[in-house]
């Protein structure tokens, strides 16, 4: 999996993590939809996108796709 398919799914799994804490939980949870929403702005706006950044630090080898 490629490092920009790895961020999109990191986003995804935020999102849906945010989504279903605002309603079962408490709807401040919400903010944290905010991280990987202001994160895909910037991507395509900018072309710097902070995960990709963090998991190229973290992950030493070569993604295969």
């Amino acid at each position: 999996m490629s490092i920009d398919r790895l961020t999109h799914l990191i986003a995804g799994i935020i999102l849906a993590a945010a989504l279903t804490l605002a309603n079962t939980v408490n709807p401040a949870w919400m903010w944290l939809a905010a991280l990987p929403t202001f994160g895909l702005f910037l991507d395509a706006f900018t072309g710097f996108c902070p995960m990709r950044a963090i998991l190229k630090a973290v992950i030493k080898k070569p993604v295969s796709a």
